[in-house]
């Protein structure tokens, strides 16, 4: 018997503290770079810089995100990364409870092949991002059940009991994304001979 269980962070971008983001970053640079300390001093305060002066526009209103980091920003994604990294490292040896854990940004798949291991592992990780002031949503299924199924980015995990291993993958398709179309590089039209041209150079 054993535990597939999935948590994400609610709204990780607008709710990630700037001040957890700088900490993060700044050691990241301690540990993971070569920069002397004055010139980790001086990217830390280039991000803050960056952080501090974005500007997006809604209709004719111009507006500054005074919390959080910005949702599709150039470096928002590496940012949130490191973040989370930081925030997990100081329950990283609870984590090795799993039989498999990984992560892709704030998305976390783990199994466990316990209860006790399983429910372990959510609490310190609920513990860990609460301490930075933020909540975690989870998806669990475990093969006592003989079914249920765990989304994991694009991949839906189905408990069966029709494979060895306990579980199938299949694709996820979530509900923003049904009627999704896929374009196939080779489709042209008669009207456009430009487009045709180019695709063929590909």
């Amino acid at each position: 018997m054993f535990y597939i269980d999935a948590a994400d962070v609610k709204a990780l971008y607008p709710s990630l503290c700037r001040d957890t983001a700088t900490k993060a970053f700044e050691c990241a640079l301690e540990k993971h770079s070569n920069f002397n300390t004055n010139a980790q001093r001086i990217i830390v305060k280039l991000n803050e810089i960056c952080l501090n002066n974005v500007v997006t526009q809604n209709g004719d209103q111009l507006y500054t995100q005074k919390n959080g980091i910005v949702t599709g920003d150039n470096h928002s994604v590496s940012l949130a990364n490191i973040a989370v990294h930081y925030i997990l490292q100081p329950i990283a040896g609870g984590l090795r409870e799993a039989a498999l854990f990984r992560r892709f940004i704030d998305d976390v798949i783990w199994i466990a092949t316990s209860k006790l291991s399983n429910e372990n592992i959510r609490q310190a990780l609920t513990s860990a991002f609460s301490n930075s002031g933020l909540e975690l949503t989870f998806r669990q299924a475990w093969t006592a059940d003989r079914k249920g199924e765990v989304e994991f980015l694009d991949v839906n995990h189905c408990i069966t009991t029709d494979d060895d291993f306990g579980f199938v993958t299949k694709d996820f398709v979530k509900p923003t994304a049904e009627g999704r179309q896929f374009i196939n590089r080779k489709s042209t039209t008669h009207s456009q001979p430009s487009s045709q041209s180019y695709l063929e150079k590909e």
